[in-house]
This record gives structure tokens, sequence and C-alpha cells, in this order.
């Protein structure tokens, strides 16, 4: 039926509207979401006859036609959505093109949509928000069999129960996304990768070794192997693009031909030689970012008959990829690099998952201030960089996201639109040429026919003693002027090109930086150790960023003290470059919200941005936002400011003033498995920004998959400490304790604390590090005044010191000294401090909350402490008696929680410095109620140091824990039915809490979770 039909003519005897007018309404509505929709008008076809090959279930409600992926089939009718009638459409054949149906779109009308008038539901559909249709996608595996009839299996729902609710302009996103979905794309990159990996050893067998350094070179790779995988990588684009190329009747008529068609008629396969010139006369046009790097892996030297046959079989693998139909918005080169690269590990350069940047993207671009997302002026002067781009995925998600949002609006000037931003409007540097070139390639592909002339996308090696982006610390352009290296995406040469990163320039910087440590170690990588960078020159570049971070300082920029690591280096570039208003997007690990090293960064960003928000995956099995990291990480979101206290609203972008700085903490319980999933959340994480309320949850499809809520900041990292707690309760639990009350908003509980919270270097002295105290034999460090050794069955130590953490045997609070210490000959002085320095109290650095039993312990003789217990020393048995109770506590366990480093599920980390800022009761406070508190505590510590305790992930069902947790709560005066109901909820909860059980299968069974 055509869409132009009188929708008076399909109103029924009743006056209602029929599914028929309705069908018609949405077509006319999507078709003004997107610019290829409204410009062509066999795009979005409605209630059209003959359209599929078999017909089989008659004419579609309506379908979709995007030209460059599979058809999209939408059936919609009253009440709950069309889940049947969708499925029915999968495997259907197009008969524009013969492509079958991979994903068909279910819509439930609400009823109410009956009664409207013609006016209201053209009306309410074109507004935003104007309706909540109610939709379900079904997608499945649609092949042809040996007979060439359309097999269907594998049907998929999305979601997999109930419906998820949106408007027109959702239903237009989720069109696109679902048009390939992620796992076609991710299983494809695999198999891919697997290929080119044979490919690569072939061609490196026998290849000559000049020759394969010359590869490696030009790629800027340190090995052989590597350089060659990654150019049959670059290789494999430029294929795909070529032939994109030859099918663009502009480019066709200046000679570019398909590779297959350069091959026709040849009885040999084509040349090195005869591919080198179709490349250069695609340079003669453009795409230089693509075809440079290209032909400069294609070496001359390489061997004609092996070069030829993989250079052939990457053109069949090309061909494969295109058969796919990915269209514009799938990055395939983007998933198969990752899977390329031996040193990922080595340089922490973790890419980030599609999902991941989808959801941040998202949020972040639709935060940037833009009055008028219709206007191609406006929309072209939009800035952005990626300091740390990798193959593109964050830039590629924002791009994505604005030329959305601009469409959406009304825009139609796309290839404008991408000619501006691929000239001027993003910055994209990486430390591997490679990346940067794919990166530029990635971006390309939007608009496959627009030429542009240079970009602003490139790399920075880290060689000569550079410090890669990290330049633009100190200065707003980089080029190979001043001796060092700067290899531009689209120059054909290395000399002169030149990469700007102006400061206050960017109305959005996103990136996920390397996490690279000034530390060595099992899981931190020492900065700039990257593959082919010496170790002279990588002691430069750490010289050189030194002296960076004391020039920004000075400039009041004090966002990394350098124990952070790169990750806060990159913090502090995206706050030079972005102007007043602009946004901050970064992933980071979780240990920047709760790491002493990372105070400076979080200090910094709750002074100078406004609307922060930090989300957090709390799943309990690992969940990670980037590829490969097995670490818990965090996206942080937050607008630059215009003065110190001040915040910016997303939706006007003007500074206001503000005294009351706070944080909206996001804890999800599930990573999205899709893009589609990730622009749920990030609806209901919108949704929770302008919240008027303090928390709630983060619902999915009628589930909830998370908890928000929105906490003043307070100090010494709170309310950052909340960010990796599942349960809001548990979080309003922690921040309030902190200010000395217990409230629990399920039992409507508030109390206050008998006592005020303080800093646990007020009550106790904080004993020496272990690098002080001495080594374990063995040791290579000689660090410290003593040398130690277990101590032996039968020993009596002369300096016995609490050294290790033993599960099996520390049980009770009371606890026997693991090694004796030795004196070092020599360090007298050194000795005599040390020796000042012992106690029988001691605090828990690394606690295991899946094995371990003790966050505190004592000793019954003064023993040294470790860097495991370290000493806490206080002449009053009773105030150390009391914090050991309360630090065994479950409230002195969440507390831990919260302050200590989890992104190590199942543990908590804590430095010295961190240690001294631990909040606790002041059990010296020089009042009735301290003086209560200590004579509880002396009253009952020897009862319960005698209790033997279970692993603290087990205190829900220890008894003997929950005495404890009845002694701290009349050590503070707070002893009532009610508050103890509170506090066994809170202790339930608390060990329910991933960064608690960690996964471990068998506590999660104990307490009923499905793993």
């Amino acid at each position: 039926m055509d869409s132009q039909l009188d929708l008076h003519t399909l109103r029924d005897e009743q006056g209602r509207l029929n599914e028929q007018t309705f069908n018609v309404a949405l077509a006319t509505a999507l078709r003004c979401c997107r610019s290829g929709w409204r410009n062509n008008e066999t795009t979005v076809l409605v209630e059209r006859s003959r359209v599929f090959v078999e017909n089989k279930a008659g004419r579609p409600d309506v379908l979709i036609d995007p030209g460059n992926s599979y058809p999209i089939a939408i059936e919609c009718e009253y009440g709950e959505p069309a889940i049947d009638d969708a499925i029915a459409r999968l495997g259907e054949r197009f008969s524009r093109n013969m492509l079958p149906i991979r994903s068909a779109i279910a819509i439930g009308i609400p009823n109410e949509v009956e009664w409207w008038s013609d006016s209201e539901l053209e009306s309410r559909l074109a507004t935003l928000d104007g309706i909540d249709l109610r939709i379900v996608v079904v997608s499945a595996d649609v092949r042809q069999d040996s007979e060439g009839k359309v097999v269907v299996t594998d049907v998929h729902r999305w979601p997999s129960h109930h419906h998820v609710t949106g408007d027109v302009r959702y239903l237009a996103e989720i069109c696109e996304d679902v048009a390939v979905p992620q796992s076609v794309v991710e299983s494809y990159a695999k198999v891919v990768a697997e290929h080119l990996w044979a490919y690569a050893r072939g061609l490196e067998e026998s290849v000559d070794t000049n020759v394969g350094w010359a590869v490696a070179h030009a790629l800027g790779q340190g090995s052989i192997a590597q350089g060659i995988r990654l150019a049959c990588c670059i290789w494999l684009t430029s294929l795909r693009l070529q032939d994109a190329l030859a099918e663009i009747p502009e480019t066709r008529q200046l000679g570019v031909r398909k590779f297959a068609e350069l091959r026709s008629g040849k009885t040999d396969l084509l040349t090195l030689s005869e591919l080198r010139d179709a490349w250069r006369g695609i340079l003669e046009i453009n795409y230089k970012s693509i075809f440079v790097p290209a032909l400069n892996a294609l070496d001359e030297g390489l061997p004609s008959l092996n070069g030829a046959e993989v250079l052939d079989g990457l053109a069949r693998e090309a061909e494969s990829i295109t058969a796919l139909r990915l269209g514009n918005s799938v990055d395939f080169a983007g998933e198969l690099f990752p899977k390329l690269l031996d040193d990922r590990e080595d340089t922490a350069a973790y890419y980030t998952l599609p999902t991941t940047a989808h959801l941040l993207a998202q949020i972040a671009v639709d935060r940037i201030p833009v009055k008028n997302w219709q206007s191609t002026d406006e929309v072209g002067r939009l800035r952005l960089a990626d300091f740390a781009c990798g193959t593109g995925t964050l830039l590629r998600a924002a791009y994505k996201r604005i030329r959305y949002n601009y469409e959406v609006a009304g825009g139609d000037e796309l290839a404008s639109i991408h000619e501006i931003m691929l000239e001027s409007g993003i910055t994209g540097t990486d430390i591997n040429a490679l990346a940067a070139h794919m990166t530029a390639a990635a971006l390309s592909s939007f608009e496959m026919g627009q030429t542009y002339r240079e970009t602003n996308i490139g790399a920075i090696p880290i060689h000569g003693g550079t410090t890669g982006a990290l330049e633009f610390l100190v200065t707003e352009s980089f080029s190979d002027v001043v001796g060092e290296s700067v290899v531009q995406s689209d120059s054909a040469t290395n000399g002169g090109a030149i990469i700007g990163a102006p400061n206050k320039g960017y109305d959005l910087v996103i990136q996920n930086p390397p996490y690279t440590s000034p530390v060595a170690g099992k899981r931190a990588r020492r900065m700039f150790d990257v593959a082919g960078v010496s170790e002279q020159d990588r002691q430069t570049a750490i010289a050189k960023l030194r002296s960076y971070r004391k020039a920004i300082a000075g400039n009041g920029v004090e966002v990394s003290h350098g124990r952070a690591g790169l990750g806060a280096d990159f913090s502090a570039l995206a706050d030079l470059k972005l102007r007043s208003g602009g946004v901050f997007a970064t992933v980071l690990p979780l240990t920047a919200a709760h790491s002493t090293s990372w105070e400076k960064f979080r200090s910094y960003m709750e002074k100078h941005y406004g609307d922060l928000t930090a989300i957090v995956f709390t799943t309990d099995s690992q969940s990670m936002m980037s590829a490969d990291t097995n670490l818990n990480e965090m996206l942080l979101i937050g607008t630059k400011a215009g003065g110190d206290q001040s915040t910016v609203t997303p939706t006007s972008g003007e500074p206001t003033k503000s005294s009351l700085r706070s944080i909206l903490c996001v804890n999800l319980r599930r990573h999205p498995e899709s893009l589609n999933d990730a622009s749920v959340i990030v609806r209901e994480i919108k949704a929770a920004e302008t919240s008027t309320v303090k928390s709630g949850a983060i619902r999915f499809a009628e589930l909830q998959i998370g908890d928000w809520a929105r906490f003043p900041v307070s100090g010494r990292g709170f309310p950052w400490a909340t960010l990796g707690l599942r349960d809001r309760n548990l979080s309003g639990v922690m921040c309030n304790l902190f200010s000395g009350a217990l409230k629990f908003y399920p039992e409507d509980l508030e109390v206050k604390l008998g006592l005020a919270m303080v800093d646990l270097e007020r009550v106790v002295e904080i004993g020496p590090t272990h690098g002080q105290i001495g080594h374990i034999q063995g040791s290579t460090t000689g660090r410290g005044a003593f040398v130690f050794h277990p101590i032996e069955a039968g020993d009596v130590p002369i300096y016995p010191a609490l050294w290790t953490a033993n599960a099996a045997t520390q049980r009770r609070m009371t606890v026997e000294p693991t090694h004796e210490g030795t004196p070092i000959e020599g360090r007298i002085e050194s000795i005599k401090a040390i020796l000042q320095k012992r106690s029988n109290t001691f605090i828990s650095q690394d606690m295991r909350f899946t094995s371990q039993s003790l966050v505190a312990a004592r000793t019954e003789s003064l023993s040294l402490g470790s860097a495991t217990w370290t000493v806490m020393m206080h002449p009053e048995k009773s105030v150390v008696n009391a914090l050991v109770i309360w630090l065994n506590s479950t409230l002195g366990m969440l507390m831990r929680t919260g302050y200590g480093n989890t992104s190590q599920r199942g543990r908590a980390r804590i430095a010295i410095k961190a240690t001294a800022d631990f909040p606790i009761p002041n059990f010296v406070e020089d009042s009735d109620a301290g003086e209560w508190a200590r004579l509880v505590a002396e009253d009952q510590f020897d009862r319960l140091a005698e209790l033997e305790l279970q692993p603290a992930a087990y205190a829900w069902r220890d008894e003997n824990r929950h005495e404890i947790d009845w002694v701290v709560l009349e050590m503070l005066g707070i002893d009532a039915p009610e508050v103890r109901r509170a506090v066994s909820q809170i202790r339930d909860l608390w060990c329910r809490e991933p960064s608690v059980h960690g996964g471990n299968l068998q506590i999660m069974r104990a307490m009923g979770i499905e793993a």
C-alpha cells in the first residue's frame, strides 16, 4: 500500500485506527530518521505486495532495504509485539536483490493508539518520547542448502524475554545495529585471523630476512612475524576497499577495478607488480591512509610467486567478507587487528570492546552542547579526539553517534559532514602506525565514495626518546622537523608531516589509554616498554614525561604524580585539550576509583568537572570493558567546567555555580552483549542523570541489571569507594558510615554511631613499609634492616615477624608470628629504628575475602610487620582491641571493600598511605561514648579472640562473625533489635557482592547464586 494513501480511508467502521493505518504512519516517521531513507523512496516500503520471492507470509508491514546490508522486516500488531509474524519473515528473500531476511523486528503498538486521531498519531510518532513502542528483535542463521533452498536455523530473540520500549528514533537506531549481528562479525573475524596467521607464516618462511625486516619496519613493527601478519591485514583491508571503490561509478570511471577483474582472463596469478600499479592508480584519486602503508609493505623484494599466492588468497578473503554485507557501521578490520598482535600484554594496549565503545560514545556525544543538531555548520565545527586510538573503535562509535544525531534531527548533508570531520574534525593518534592507518580507513568507510584531503590521524611511535602522544602535554603540534618521527596517516612520505592538537580545542576527548605503570610486575607493565624500544630510549621518555608533569602542574593541571601510570597522564592530556563545556569520556582501571595513586586524578575531576558519571560492571564472572585485560575497569564521563566549583548541565552546556558536588555512581550487573543492549543501558543511565531522586534501579526488559545512586563528594575517596558495589543500599550504608551514621533504607533505619569517624592514623601510629623492615631470605632486593626466614617448630624467635598471610592457621583474631628476622650486619641505625616500630596489632594489606578470615590481628609478643601485615601502634590495649574487633566486623569489612583496591574480585588491597586515611570510629575519643567503646572491647576481646572464623566471604553463615558484629554494635551504643536486623541484611548483601565472593563457584552455590 502506497505511503501517500489517505489515512482516513484505512479506518474501520468503529472509527478506530487499524494496523495498516499505523504501519503507513510508522513508515513515514521512519523515513524522517535517516538521510538515506528520506532521500530514497524505495528504502522504506510499507504494505507492499510481492516484495518477497516466495511470499509465504503475505506482504510485510514495513520493509527496510539499507542497500549495503541485509533487508529488515518490521511486523506490527496492537498489544504485545508480533513475534510470530516476525519469525515467519526470517529467510524470506527480497525480490529486489534476492537477499534473505536475517533479522526482523516485532512491534507491539500501545492499545491506546487505536483511539488517537490521525494528526495525533503523526505528531506523536514524530516527537521524541511521543510513543512507547514495544520492541522485540528476532534473528537467525540463514543459509542455502545444496539444492539452493533457504534454511533458517538458530533463531535468536532479543531481548530473550519481555520486550524493550522506545520511540521511532530508537527503532531507527535498532534497525542499523541489527542488520549484522555482532556475534557474526566476531566469529568471522576469528576465522579470518586464523587464515591470516597461516598466510603470514607461509610468507615468512619464504621471505629473505632483510626483506622481512623491511616489511616490519615499514609498518613500525619490532619483529618480522608480526610485521608480516599486520601487512596481510592491511593488504586485506586495501583489497576490500579496492573492490568497494570499483562499485562506485565515480571512482570506476577513474579506472578503479576489482581484484577479480584485474585477474580475469589471466592464466597465471596477478603479479605483485600489476597490483602495485593498480594501487598507485587509486592513490592518484586519494585513500592514501590505506594504500600508502599497503604499498610500503608490498616490498619489491617479496618472493614473486609466494607473494602473489598470498595476495590472491587475501583477495578471496576480502570477497567472503564483502559477502557478509556488513554495511558501513561495522569495523571488521578493528575486530581483526588485535587478534594479530603478539605484544598487547607488554604494552598494556588493550582494545575497547565495540559494546563498551557504543555505550560510552552515546552518553558522551549526547552531552556535547550542540544547540541545533540539524545544522551542518554547527555539527561540522565539532572537534573530537582520541590520543590512544588503537584501531579507532571509540572514534568510530563517537562519529557514528554524531552522524545519527545529525540525521534524526533532519540533517541531509552527510557527505559534507564526512569530509569536514575527516579533514579537521577528528584527531586520532597511536604508537602503532598501522593501528592509526586502520583508524583512518575505518572512518573512511562511513562514506566510501567521499574523497577528502589530509587527516589529523596518525602515529607517534615510541622511539628516539619520544613519549608518543604525551608530547602534546607541552605542545600543540608535533612533527619530525625537530628530529622526532610522526607518520601521518595519509602522507606518502614521513618527512614534514604535522599532527595538530590545540589546547582547549576539543568538544570531546574519548579514549581508552594504556594502563602501564611506573613499577614493573606481573600485572603492572613498565612505561614505554614497547617492542623495538631500547632501554636508553625508554628511560629518556620517562625522564621527559616527568618534566612534562611538572610543567603542566605548574599551570594548575595536577592530575598525575606518576604512581598511577600512563592512564592518569592521558587524562591530563585530555583535560588540556578540552574546551570549557567539553566532554571527557574514558575507560580506566577500577584502581582509578580506589587507589591512593589516583588520588590527584579524583580530586582534580571533582574540582574541575561537572555531571560526573562513573560506570562499573559488577558481574559475578569476569566482565571486561576492554579485550583481554582480565581487570575490572570503569567508564568515566564528565563535562569540563569553567571554574572550580562549577558544574555543566548536559542540556544547556552553560556553567553554573554549585556548592554541592556529586557523582552518579552506576554499578551494572551485566555487560552489554550487543549494541542494542548497550543502547538500552544508555537510555537508563541518561534517565538517571536527570532524575530528581537520589538512587534507583537500571532495568532491561523488566529485569534489574544494575543500580545507580548519586552521592555528594565527601572527601577521602568517597563516593568513589562505592564503585564496584552491586547493591545501591550497601553503597548508601558505606557513604553514611563515613559520615558517622548507620542508615539502611529497606528497614527505614537511621541511627547515629556513638563515635565520629576519623582517619586511622588519628587513632594509631602506622608502621613502616616492608622495604624498610627487610626482605625474605633468598630475595635479591637486599632492602631493609632484617632478612627473614620461616619459624620452625620449637623455635623461640628473638625478632619475630608477622610476615605472611596463612589462611589455614590465621582463623582467630590472635595469631602467631610466621617468620624470624636476622639483623643485617652494618645496618645498626636502621635496626634500632625498626625495632622501635614493633607491635602486637596488625592490619592486612592484601585481604582475600574468599580464603582469609582476618582484616586485623593481634600477636601475644611484639612483632615486626611486613608487606602483608602492617603494624598499628597504640599504648592502650583497649584501643587496639576495639580497632581489631571493628575491622573484623561486617561494617568494618564493608568499609574495607570500598576503600581497598578491588580491581581483582575477591580481594581488597590497600597501600600504607591509604591505610593511614582509612575511616574508622574514633576509639580514642575522650567522651562517655569513647570510654564505653573501650570498656566493651576490653571486656569482650579475649572471648572473641578464641572464636574460629570462617573466610570473610562466608560471614553470612558464620555465627562467630555474627558475635563480632553484635559486640561492635554494643561498643557503638546502638545495639537494638532493629539495628541487628539491619546489620544481618547488610552482612548478607555484602557477601553476595562479586567483589567479595570473587566468582568462587563453591561460595556462590552455598549462597544460592546462579553461576
